[in-house]
């Protein structure tokens, strides 16, 4: 079945003309077959999804997983096993690199499929570690994004204890780099929901973990007030005002160097009755110098 598969899709032949085939491949799919026969298609499938060259290829793939993920649970998640995900998040598949957001929605649209299976937890515990791996690896915003929708959508995954805290300085480290390079409206909408999708992660996990806030916030302060950096920003709360009310855009930074306006997306999730508490523990801390303070606030 895998072979006729492939042969339709790779054919010369019209994607309408291919649907009809295709189809009746997917149905021949919801029946009992062998185990070797589901990995086969399983193959092909994430081929086609991770591969494919046109977006009709990567459909049919995205359209066999979920059939082989419904029908086919327990080859399923044989498939989608621990050292499978591992070796596509450090390795890439074929000509694939490991960064990649396909490998990503991949991993989420399997995911979904296992949340119930005996592997669930060892799953959940590899992807803890890996995404902690991926933020310290400073990805780009969207590399950052669709670390962030899964997580969201699966908060199992996210990193649990020190490594939590280590998490979420980590990404604010990553916003502290983004920039929009590009000026075309469609680029900075996209770019905006990017910074968006990531700081709401932040928010998540805030909102349930309220000892996770200041460490963070640490983190942040020890960016804005960094005296290495060559140009200042806006202060951040007035950046929340402007940028998130008044629809100013956080990718107009002036030079890379200096830490991404993108920051005061973060700034608009510290809940209000936690600002005092942190305002003190920023002015009684004896390790921040005055020159520290005065460029933070300059920001």
């Amino acid at each position: 079945m895998d072979k006729i598969l492939e042969a339709v899709v790779m054919s010369s032949y019209p994607n309408n003309v291919k649907q009809g085939l295709v189809r009746r491949v997917i149905e021949a799919a919801k029946q009992p077959m062998d185990s070797e026969q589901c990995w086969s298609m399983l193959e092909l499938s994430t081929k086609l999804y991770l591969l494919g060259d046109t977006k009709y290829k990567r459909e049919i793939g995205k359209e066999v997983l979920e059939v082989y993920g419904h029908y086919h649970p327990e080859e399923f998640e044989e498939f989608f096993n621990v050292r499978f995900l591992l070796s596509l998040l450090q390795e890439g598949y074929g000509p694939l690199g490991k960064r990649s957001h396909y490998v990503l929605d991949y991993i989420q649209l399997g995911l979904q499929f296992v949340l119930e299976s005996p592997s669930a937890n060892s799953i959940f515990g590899l992807l803890r570690i890996e995404v902690l791996r991926k933020v310290c690896e400073r990805p780009s915003p969207k590399q950052c994004a669709k670390i962030s929708k899964l997580l969201i959508q699966h908060p199992q995954c996210i990193p649990v204890g020190k490594h939590q805290v280590l998490f979420c300085q980590q990404l604010i480290r990553c916003i502290r780099q983004f920039q929009c390079v590009s000026e075309g409206e469609e680029d900075i909408m996209e770019f905006l929901e990017q910074v968006n999708k990531v700081s709401g992660l932040l928010q998540r996990i805030w909102r349930t973990q309220t000892s996770v806030i200041l460490p963070s916030l640490k983190e942040l302060f020890t960016i804005i007030s960094s005296t290495e950096t060559r140009n200042d920003l806006m202060y951040l709360v007035f950046l929340v005002t402007n940028i998130f009310i008044a629809g100013a855009h956080p990718c107009l930074a002036e030079e890379q160097e200096a830490p991404s306006n993108a920051l005061a997306s973060v700034v608009q999730f510290v809940p209000l009755e936690l600002m005092d508490g942190v305002i003190r523990n920023l002015t009684n801390d004896d390790s921040i110098t005055d020159v520290q303070m005065m460029t933070a606030i300059g920001r």
